[in-house]
């Protein structure tokens, strides 16, 4: 059940479901038991598209067994009960595999055949599928000792079918002939759950789900939601463009009073009426988090000040804010992570200038106070927008717009700037230098972040070279490429420890041959300093200088050109 790894310079053939998607795919939600799977993206990942790598190995399959038993929980439920699916509910023809005593064969094949379509593979089942899950299904039934076991039969047959590959990887074979350049056109199938992954991060046919007497059913019917793209992949229009367009408009975002796109959401549902009237499709606000990178706002270190995203200060002011990011039980406002969402979705519903529009729109939307007067922790919740006076708790007063003297746009939103910002009193956003001043695991993170990045495009440049011919070997030869932090061993550093990474020069005498060379500290007699390196690459280049940085003789360690290094 490991995902394939793909051939090098093609893309993956087939992803692993993550976490989300295979709670949904289920038919579940956030929060509920089954979200508590272990398919987490791996951290390396910095984007949720990314796949390689990804396989389900012995201690995640060990925990994944825990929690496959329920993969089909909401096929037993009742109308009514919480995880009840329509996909269920609203089919006569799986009545008689829930209800009948003796399921007749062709009630049997009908209801895993539906399974594996609706429940886990959401394409057609080729008839080896069908026919191996209903094998499983017949045995089964035989082991009951009457109708009553039919909800764990039912769970059994569930559990079976989540443990094949089909159900636990998304493919991505292609099919037909390839073309010039060796790549294959994804099937209709392929394509139609590409497409909805991207939306929604389900397939298409995902179900709906019964969330709770307040919340009712999630989005779509009988056929689960998306069900049109299931029909345009099994008539073959999927890849019409005019046909793709039409299904996809009507779930990227839009405007709906009700917000029912929350039903698979975590949280109450008394804070819907609080979130903007605007929504956007789960895949396309994960698209905007990811980019603008502002989700993960709780796990940023301890910003306790709210002047770090606004002009104001003070006790009340800065609970408030505390509330802001971390929600509580007595306020029903909710945090600045969705409401940076709202302002996304009402822009990209509008759909006119979407990226001049999200720099520099000042209509944002805030939280209400109103009701929240007598508590200290909420009274001044839209002080982080810089915004005086109490605002009402109704939609339309929520939705605020900025003077010119203020904020415009997503990047000088109090979540984008609080996510982006790591604790430095006197500063928004931390830069390169301030990193040093900051002692957390996020920075030390993002230096090492940075430090591999640079590096990372000092090999794809010295690949380049290698890999363009030139006289007496290649260009990497002919060249030399010198990386080097801008201090030392510590911010603020004495420079008596400098790590430096040398790569090419075979041709101008440097020995970049794989070896390390570590001189010793400052005061020992063999002790070097960056002088002598900068004296050696002047020496390789053909310009000869023992005595480059230092106009004082008295500070100069040796003169001339590194011997371990150059000759």
């Amino acid at each position: 059940m490991t995902r394939p790894r793909a051939a090098r310079g093609r893309a993956t053939l087939a992803r692993l479901l993550d976490r989300y998607e295979w709670t949904r795919n289920v038919g579940s939600w956030i929060d509920s038991e089954l979200s508590l799977n272990p398919l987490y993206a791996l951290a390396k990942h910095r984007y949720s598209t990314y796949s390689d790598g990804e396989v389900l190995d012995p201690t995640v399959l060990s925990l994944y067994l825990d929690v496959v038993s329920g993969a089909g929980v909401g096929w037993t439920m009742p109308n009514g009960s919480t995880a009840a699916l329509r996909t269920v509910l609203e089919d006569p023809e799986v009545k008689c595999f829930r209800n009948d005593d003796a399921p007749a064969t062709e009630c049997v094949r009908y209801f895993v055949e539906r399974y594996l379509e609706r429940g886990s593979l959401y394409r057609p089942a080729s008839d080896e599928q069908v026919d191996a899950l209903h094998d499983f299904a017949q045995e089964v039934l035989a082991d009951e000792l009457g109708v009553g076991d039919r909800p764990a039969t039912i769970m059994q047959i569930a559990a079976a079918a989540w443990m094949t590959s089909g159900a636990l990887h998304r493919q991505e074979l292609g099919s037909g002939a390839p073309d010039e350049h060796g790549r294959l056109r994804l099937s209709d199938w392929e394509f139609a759950q590409a497409i909805t992954y991207a939306l929604t991060r389900t397939p298409p046919g995902v179900p709906s789900v019964y969330r709770s007497s307040q919340a009712k059913f999630s989005r779509g019917t009988v056929d689960g939601d998306l069900a049109e793209f299931m029909a345009a992949a099994a008539d073959g229009s999927i890849y019409d463009p005019e046909v793709v367009a039409s299904l996809v408009r009507p779930y990227v975002s839009g405007l709906d009073e009700a917000r029912r796109d929350l039903v698979l959401e975590s949280g109450s549902t008394s804070k819907w009426a609080n979130r903007g009237e605007y929504w956007m499709a789960f895949g396309v606000r994960d698209f905007f988090r990811e980019w603008l990178d502002y989700a993960d706002l709780l796990t940023q270190p301890p910003k306790v000040e709210v002047s770090a995203t606004s002009a104001w200060s003070g006790f009340s002011v800065e609970r408030s804010y505390q509330t802001t990011i971390f929600e509580t039980q007595n306020i029903r406002e909710n945090n600045l992570v969705t409401q940076l969402d709202d302002m996304i979705a009402r822009i990209v519903t509008d759909d006119k200038d979407v990226l001049a529009q999200l720099l520099t729109s000042r209509k944002f939307y805030t939280p209400a106070t109103a009701p929240h007067q007598d508590k200290y922790y909420g009274k001044e919740m839209n002080r982080v927008y810089n915004v005086q006076g109490i605002t009402e708790e109704t939609r339309e007063a929520r939705w605020i717009d900025l003077p010119p003297t203020e904020r415009a746009g997503v990047l000088t939103h109090p979540a984008w700037l609080a996510a982006h910002s790591l604790f430095y009193p006197d500063k928004e956003v931390v830069d390169g230098h301030d990193l040093r001043h900051v002692s957390s695991p996020a920075a030390d993170e993002l230096l090492y972040e940075l430090t591999s990045r640079g590096i990372g495009e000092m090999a794809r440049m010295a690949r380049a070279l290698e890999a363009r011919p030139e006289a007496g070997g290649t260009m990497l030869d002919n060249t030399v490429l010198l990386y080097l932090s801008d201090n030392g061993e510590r911010h603020h550093s004495k420079a008596e420890e400098w790590a430096m990474l040398l790569l090419g020069g075979n041709n101008m005498g440097f020995k970049t041959d794989g070896r390390s060379v570590t001189y010793p500290r400052s005061g020992h007699p063999n002790n070097r300093q960056t002088s002598n390196l900068f004296n050696s690459l002047l020496h390789g280049v053909g310009a000869p200088t023992d005595d480059f940085g230092h106009n004082d003789p008295k500070t100069r360690t040796a003169p001339g050109p590194l011997k371990e290094i150059w000759a």
